[in-house]
């Protein structure tokens, strides 16, 4: 299952309990920050796994989800965000 935010006043993300990440191409700035190389230079082809909640969600590169199914909760949550807009447009006219 793949985890969503939860539909509420406070919308709060999952938070990866590890990100393993392919090393970045060589700059200057590894031999200086090894930290600012990743966040200066790397992107999301260089994340290899994810851990969330002891599960793996990405795993060589790939992600280990079910796409339509995620789809379809985007769908919904997109839906439930236009109908809370125009209920508060209707409110406010």
């Amino acid at each position: 299952m793949v985890s969503t935010y939860a539909v509420n006043e406070q919308m709060t993300p999952p938070s990866a309990d590890f990100v393993l990440l392919q090393p970045v191409r060589p700059t200057r700035i590894d031999d200086i920050d090894p930290v600012a190389a990743v966040v200066l230079c790397a992107d999301v082809s260089n994340v290899d796994t994810v851990i969330v909640g002891g599960v793996v969600r990405k795993r060589d590169g790939k992600l280990l989800a079910d796409v339509p199914s995620v789809l379809a909760q985007l769908q919904g949550s997109t839906q439930y965000l236009a109908d809370a807009v125009a209920a508060r447009a209707a409110e406010s006219a």
